[in-house]
C-alpha cells in the first residue's frame, strides 16, 4: 500500500479508491479516539462518518 502523503495526492486528484485505502488505514484508530471521548458506540460511529465525510470534502484544502 502506498504511504500516506501518496493516497493523500492520489485522493486530491480524484482517486476515490484512494480515499478508501485512507479510510481504512485510519479508521480503527479514529473509532477508538471517537469512542474514549464520547463513551457510546453510536455517537462514535456518526462522529467518525461525519469526519470522514469532511475530510473527503476538504481533501484540496491539505498541503503538505
Amino acid at each position: 500500500m502506498d504511504d500516506v502523503e501518496g493516497l493523500v495526492r492520489r485522493a486530491q486528484a480524484g482517486d476515490v479508491d484512494a480515499f478508501g485505502h485512507l479510510v481504512r488505514a485510519t479508521q480503527r484508530m479514529a473509532y477508538a479516539v471517537a469512542r474514549s471521548i464520547l463513551r457510546d458506540r453510536m455517537a462514535s460511529e456518526d462522529a467518525l462518518q461525519q469526519s470522514y465525510l469532511q475530510a473527503f470534502r476538504r481533501l484540496s484544502d491539505l498541503h503538505d
